[in-house]
């Protein structure tokens, strides 16, 4: 007698997820510090969870995501700076414009970036987006994480 086991692929994919990752959405932020920090995604579901008062299923709010990055010194032994606003805009028809994700990819070839765009957050590993976001969307925030 032949026992066969069926499961579905939404199952499978789901039991090699994380305890917490299993019935998450709108975790963006979340996503984005694994990649960029190197956590485990519960560590990371964890702290942002603290810092940035996010709830969850929720996104956190612009400004607690921001005050929490910039008052972050270091997050797993990776140091962590705020890019200001040299590094974030460009001169263009006489005026500071904010720079889409494609031109802050191609400024910045090298290094591992924290980037928030208009209700997003990815990171960018040496120019390159770790996410499926338009390329055109500007970027409003960005840290670099060093070590």
């Amino acid at each position: 007698m032949v026992v066969r086991t069926f499961m579905s692929i939404k199952v499978m994919y789901m039991n090699n997820k994380n305890t917490l990752q299993a019935g998450e959405r709108s975790d963006c932020t979340v996503r984005a510090l694994v990649k960029t920090a190197g956590l485990a995604y519960d560590d990371a579901w964890k702290w942002v969870s603290i810092k940035m008062q996010r709830r969850p299923r929720k996104g956190p709010s612009l400004y607690a995501a921001v005050r929490a990055m910039d008052n972050a010194q270091q997050i797993n032994g990776k140091k962590v700076k705020t890019l200001h606003r040299n590094r974030i805009t460009r001169f263009l028809n006489g005026a500071d414009r904010k720079m889409s994700l494609k031109t802050f990819c191609q400024h910045n070839q090298v290094g591992t970036f924290y980037v928030l765009v208009r209700g997003h957050a990815l990171a960018v590993i040496d120019g390159r987006i770790t996410d499926y976001t338009k390329a055109g969307k500007r970027v409003t925030h960005a840290w670099e994480f060093v070590g």
